[in-house]
């Protein structure tokens, strides 16, 4: 350390000052890159596993079958690293182990080495579920309460996107491959106490809907896992997804779009959008259903409100089977803005108070 280097007490350092250290080499370890656990189904099957000064590394891989996933989901132990007694708990509880070996790993001092793990030879044949990849440095010694390098994943070409909507839950499977819609998929709700709410099968469209009563359930009904299997050429392909989740919000960008207006709709407009006083305004009503098809034979009530929030007037209209509600309305002379929302009015001049 050079002469005059400040201290913390407001002294300088009068002369240099030469200090002799010593860094040992990072500790033997193993980890995996992240949360990421669906691997496509045609591509090549790797994990990669990150080594730093380890030439080996010992892996176990466990299976949790697919009527395990709603009591994992409810857990906390999903997606997260896991320690050494919760490993056990998978292999005596929830899962079984499948393969266990080891791998040899690229060595460079204190630097990340990158090597994939083959999946296909480990894991030839797969099953309906989710696995789980342990390691460990070869030659290390972990306690049971110490975190364990933890990798999910499962192999599949079916991608689920769902939307909720009064007509329901609505699924769609693609190939996560080529895009295309997928027919003839096995869409199973699974509930928190892991019973079955219901099962649909995708169309040629790739849309499979799920009645709306399903995802109206709580405490044990509450809905956990969505699942997906189909089989082609005798080779079973499974998905799941995880319902506990909320979805993608995207209203800090914009484009959260209107609420749900629920069974109908109502929208009114007027003709123009600036009137001189004493116009007539045309005000035109528009009722619609939830599958946006005109509502007839509805009384319609249209309440005309001043600028302070006034109620001026008000009444109720029987609405006909035609498209449309055209209603003409006085602008008062004085009163430059009005809220309008509903009835037929007879245009008569609004007195001036």
């Amino acid at each position: 350390m050079r002469a005059g280097l400040p201290s913390s007490v407001g002294e300088n350092l009068e002369q240099p000052v030469v200090i002799n250290s010593y860094i040992r080499d990072r500790a033997p370890a193993v980890r995996f890159t992240g949360e990421n656990f669906v691997l496509p189904g045609s591509a090549r099957k790797g994990i990669p596993i990150i080594g730093i000064n380890a030439d080996k590394a010992d892996l176990e891989l466990f299976r949790i079958g697919d009527r395990s996933l709603a009591r994992l989901i409810s857990g906390s132990q999903f997606l997260s690293q896991l320690e050494g007694y919760s490993v056990e708990q998978i292999s005596d509880d929830m899962g079984s182990s499948v393969w266990k070996g080891s791998i040899e790993l690229g060595r460079e001092i204190n630097k990340e080495v990158v090597t994939s793990f083959p999946v296909d030879e480990a894991l030839p044949n797969r099953e309906p579920g989710i696995y789980v990849l342990t390691a460990r440095a070869a030659g290390s010694e972990q306690n049971s309460w110490e975190p364990v390098a933890t990798q999910w994943f499962l192999i599949s070409d079916i991608g689920l996107t769902t939307y909720a909507g009064t007509d329901g839950l609505s699924v769609f499977a693609r190939s996560l491959d080529s895009a295309k819609v997928l027919s003839n998929v096995e869409v199973t709700l699974l509930a928190r106490n892991n019973e079955v709410l219901g099962k649909a099968v995708t169309d040629n469209e790739g849309r499979a809907v799920l009645s709306p009563g399903l995802m109206r359930g709580s405490a044990g009904q509450a809905p956990a896992v969505l699942t997906a299997s189909i089989t082609v050429d005798g080779k079973q392909d499974f998905v799941f997804l995880d319902m506990t989740k909320a979805g993608f919000d995207l209203s800090d960008r914009g484009v959260s779009g209107r609420e749900t207006p629920g069974p109908l709709d109502l929208y009114t407009y007027l003709d123009r959008g600036i009137f001189r006083p004493g116009e007539t305004v045309n005000m035109v009503s528009l009722v619609r259903d939830d599958s946006v098809a005109a509502a007839g034979d509805l009384p319609l009530t249209i309440i005309l409100r001043q600028p302070d929030g006034v109620k001026r007037r008000r009444g109720w209209f029987r609405l006909s089977r035609s498209l449309a509600l055209m209603l003409p309305v006085l602008h008062c002379r004085t009163m430059p803005c009005w809220a309008c929302g509903g009835l037929p009015f007879i245009p008569t001049p609004i007195r001036r108070r």
